[in-house]
């Protein structure tokens, strides 16, 4: 079995190519019912839409990073945190 490639990043987990040809409406129905929300409105459908052609396709390349910084962010975090922990035990 291997994954749609829509399936790779977060904002599309469990969005297949099925869905994809569904158009835009069923994608975001999926998306909202994964997620336990209600559909969207038309008015709601289209204003995504919009936003979508103006900022998804930036959105888009940096979610490809993800894999690649995410652990060293997270690294990064923990290791800030066990600073802050050892330095507020010291007397």
């Amino acid at each position: 079995y291997a994954p749609s490639c829509t399936s790779l990043t977060p904002s599309m987990r469990g969005v297949t190519r099925a869905h994809v040809k569904g158009g835009f409406g069923s994608i975001a129905a999926t998306v909202l019912g994964l997620r336990g929300l209600p559909p969207a409105s038309a008015t709601e459908l289209s204003e995504a839409q919009r936003w979508g052609t103006e900022v998804a396709p930036t959105y888009r390349r940096l979610e490809l990073l993800t894999p690649l910084l995410g652990g060293a962010a997270e690294l990064a975090v923990n290791l800030d945190r066990a600073r802050s922990l050892e330095e507020a035990q010291k007397p």
